[in-house]
């Protein structure tokens, strides 16, 4: 399964959307409840990935993974793109250097 948060271009998600439509979820702009579907699908047997930049993919939702996804052991896969300062075009809001650290934190 593929998930993501309204970022099927940016991250050219497109072919697999394309070719396996029962198998992607497009959430809109709302990480944290993407977290949770994935959460949920992976209670449900399947092994689903995320897709957003790095910022929206630890920071904006870091109490989703601790709680639902690192504390139960869950087989979700977080994959980010334009990590660190590499978003530089939109600004402070969409850059993070702290993600490598929240998810280190995270580890249970």
């Amino acid at each position: 399964m593929a998930l993501t948060a309204d970022l099927l271009g940016s991250l050219k998600m497109n072919k697999f959307a394309d070719a396996f439509p029962d198998r992607f979820i497009q959430t809109g702009i709302a990480e944290a409840n993407m977290m949770g579907i994935a959460a949920g699908l992976a209670t449900g047997g399947k092994t689903p990935f995320t897709g957003t930049f790095a910022n929206f993919s630890t920071g904006r939702v870091y109490d989703q993974i601790r709680q639902s996804i690192a504390y139960s052991h869950k087989n979700v896969k977080i994959c980010a793109s334009h990590a660190g300062l590499t978003l530089g075009e939109d600004g402070a809001t969409h850059q993070i250097l702290e993600d490598i650290g929240l998810m280190k934190c995270c580890r249970v």
